[in-house]
């Protein structure tokens, strides 16, 4: 009988932390070993965490102390047992999370955040490339004052809500970072000097900002999402996202270096739908402008005081009756139309050539690709019907994905939503060779 050789593998486990568990005013002994022992706030001595534990928030929290997070923690508002965890702190309207220090690998989740008016409700900033992920935070009626501001790490927002703040979340010099899958409605709020839904902003390259819902934009000064400032290398993509119904731009592009990349989104009834200026070559592409009776521009192109970059619009459906199809006040900049879709031939407002001006004097200074038909909606959707003059009529880009996030399969589409995709998520598998 031969030799049997046993091999035996060993594989790390994954160790696993303490476990505090904090309350607003404590409970038992309050050394945090459970709900019913609870440390009064994470700020006492026996609930000091470190890298790889845990702090459950149960209740709220009402005392005048804003959360400062330690690095490696992970923060849970909904812990098993656990009342939601919610800060709402009483005495100041000063911010629920704070921190101004170099903070690395800290977890925020599930956890509700209000009542600020004097101080952002999360206020980061001293980080130097730390790692920080907010998820599933419902940050809400903080009066002129912004839900998120945070700078110098990298963030991932995600599966949040921010409703009725002076602004949603605003991300600063943030490399990598991404904003995702969140829904965002009424924020704008006067006197937060920044009004945005979504804001990524100077040094935030290689980042990402999708599968995001903003509706209700209030100020006419702000957008649903903007994306600007001094980056300086890579790009940034804006995709799949939905932004209705606000009073400034829908998506702002007013990036000076980095190239921007805005496509498959879906707007609608958006003051401005889709607004690109600035010094960078910005590609919008594959969108799906939605207008009712309150729009004033689907797109705009330019600013007269500033910009001299070059902006793409490839692929993008304007449908609906606007007071004005385009804005174009491109001094020193480059507008290009092309294989676009307009349901109406409208009118355009071009600075320095006309006002009016018609379809045709837009295409012939910027393209004359475009045509002009109703784009054959299958009912009760913004998904084109098979006959569509929008099939197949698309301009090879790159990237291609549908507004639910699949990869274009086959001949593009016009518009935000294709008819042949590989769904997102799904891994063609290579065949096996015989």
């Amino acid at each position: 009988m031969g030799r049997v050789l046993v091999l035996l593998c060993f594989f790390p486990t994954a160790v696993l932390g303490d476990v505090f568990w904090v309350t607003n005013s404590g409970a038992g002994t309050k050394d945090g070993s459970s709900l019913v022992d609870a440390c009064e706030l994470w700020s006492d001595s026996d609930c000091t965490a470190s890298t790889g534990d845990t702090v459950c928030l149960s209740g709220e929290f009402t005392a005048n102390v804003a959360l400062s997070p330690s690095a490696g923690v992970i923060y849970d508002g909904l812990c098993t047992g656990a009342t939601q965890g919610k800060l709402n702190r009483q005495g100041s309207g000063g911010s629920r999370i704070s921190s101004s220090s170099d903070v690395d690998d800290v977890t925020i989740k599930n956890i509700e955040i209000t009542g600020a008016t004097s101080a952002h409700a999360i206020s980061l900033s001293g980080g130097s490339n730390d790692r920080w992920t907010f998820d599933n935070l419902y940050v809400h009626d903080n009066s002129g004052v912004l839900g998120l501001r945070a700078s110098g790490s990298v963030f991932e927002i995600k599966n949040s809500r921010f409703d009725d703040n002076g602004a949603g979340a605003i991300v600063i010099d943030a490399p990598m970072s991404s904003i995702h899958d969140n829904v965002l409605t009424d924020n704008g709020t006067a006197g937060a000097g920044n009004t945005d839904g979504i804001g990524l902003n100077d040094g935030s390259e290689n980042s990402e900002v999708y599968f995001n819902v903003v509706t209700g934009q209030k100020s006419a000064s702000g957008a649903g999402i903007d994306i600007g400032g001094d980056t300086t290398d890579g790009e940034i993509l804006v995709w799949g996202n939905t932004v209705s119904n606000g009073e400034g731009n829908g998506i702002m592009l007013s990036a000076d270096q980095v190239i921007v990349r805005a496509y498959a989104n879906l707007l609608i009834d958006n003051a401005v739908n889709i607004h690109a200026k600035g010094d960078a070559v910005q590609y919008i592409q594959n969108n799906t402008s939605i207008s009712t009776d309150s729009i004033t521009y689907h797109f705009r192109c330019g600013n007269s005081a500033e910009g001299t970059g070059r902006m793409e619009y490839t692929n993008n459906i304007f449908y609906g009756p606007a007071d004005r199809v385009g804005y174009v006040n491109a001094i020193g900049a480059t507008c290009v139309d092309d294989k676009n879709m307009y349901s109406s031939s409208g009118t355009f407002l071009i600075q320095g050539t006309c006002d009016p001006c018609t379809l045709a004097t837009w295409q012939a200074a910027n393209g004359d690709t475009s045509i002009t038909t109703d784009p054959s909606f299958v009912s009760g959707t913004y998904q084109l019907t098979s006959d569509s003059a929008g099939v197949d009529a698309g301009r090879h880009v790159y990237p291609c994905v549908d507004h639910s996030g699949g990869a274009c399969l086959g001949p593009i589409d016009i518009g935000a939503y294709q008819n042949q995709i590989v769904p997102y998520g799904y891994t063609l598998k290579p065949k096996r060779r015989r």
